[in-house]
């Protein structure tokens, strides 16, 4: 139905990921702790860029921001891991609730300077569906000349021993944003996840299939265990991942001015 618009608007496909930025609140905490970029890193490699890099279709750029005091030494660990994925690296001070402006002149930077342009959001320690993605695609209305949100309601949460809850959120941190390109986008970083549902016209994909998991650690700020109920399928994640969380030698390492769960007794 849609064959002659797909021809005529390029969709500009980008997944947006805060790995170290400034979180307003957190100020106090040292993000540009080695210890703590190298534990982030070892799980964003189990978890998110794992999940991202094998997507069923690959047309996307993930565009990470780091804080802009990041050590170069990590930087380099950083890229090292990204093998396999389209990514582009945006060093900054700007905090994290306040980045919407920045990601717009990323993405002309990177040529989404027409069509459409897709931001979907994902956290560092977290993962999205093999066909996420592509699902996602194969949903869009191209016919829309205004901002649509999208979000996939049903997820999990893993969390040690081997423990999957299957949970439906619809604020949940994984939505995407839709819009037609412009001097200036919004980004799906606009607002905090919590309002963009409220925010745009809103429409839900994936039917009643988990389409992402958030993996629940010692380090985690904001994330916890929600109510849910065993799901029927498991979601499927890195055989390696449940090892490294619940190895002894992987503890969070501490950021000054915050201890981790699993360091508090």
């Amino acid at each position: 139905m849609f064959a002659w618009l797909r021809k005529k608007k390029k969709i500009h496909k980008y997944v947006l990921m805060r790995f170290n930025s400034n979180m307003g609140a957190y100020l106090h905490l040292d993000n540009n702790n080695l210890d703590w970029l190298r534990y982030r890193l070892k799980l964003a490699s189990l978890t998110s860029f794992w999940s991202l890099r094998n997507q069923v279709k690959k047309d996307f750029t993930l565009i990470i921001v780091m804080n802009s005091k990041t050590p170069d030494k990590f930087l380099n660990e950083l890229e090292g891991e990204l093998a396999g994925i389209p990514y582009y690296i945006h060093l900054t001070d700007t905090l994290a609730l306040e980045l919407s402006g920045e990601m717009s002149s990323v993405i002309r930077k990177l040529g989404g300077c027409s069509g459409l342009i897709q931001t979907t959001r994902i956290d560092s320690d977290d993962m999205l569906a093999q066909d996420y993605l592509d699902a996602l695609d194969k949903d869009t209305d191209l016919e829309s000349l205004e901002p649509i949100y999208r979000y996939a309601p049903v997820g999990q949460q893993f969390s040690l021993p081997q423990e999957f809850r299957e949970i439906e959120y619809a604020a949940n941190a994984f939505g995407t944003l839709i819009e037609p390109s412009g001097d200036k986008v919004k980004t799906v970083y606009i607002y905090a996840h919590p309002k963009m549902i409220k925010s745009f016209t809103s429409k839900s994909f994936g039917d009643s299939r988990a389409m992402w998991c958030m993996a629940i650690h010692g380090a985690n700020l904001l994330n916890q265990l929600r109510n849910g109920c065993k799901p029927r399928e498991e979601f499927p994640i890195h055989p390696e991942l449940a090892k490294f969380l619940s190895h002894p030698s992987v503890v969070a390492p501490c950021r000054d001015g915050y201890v981790p769960d699993s360091q508090v007794r």
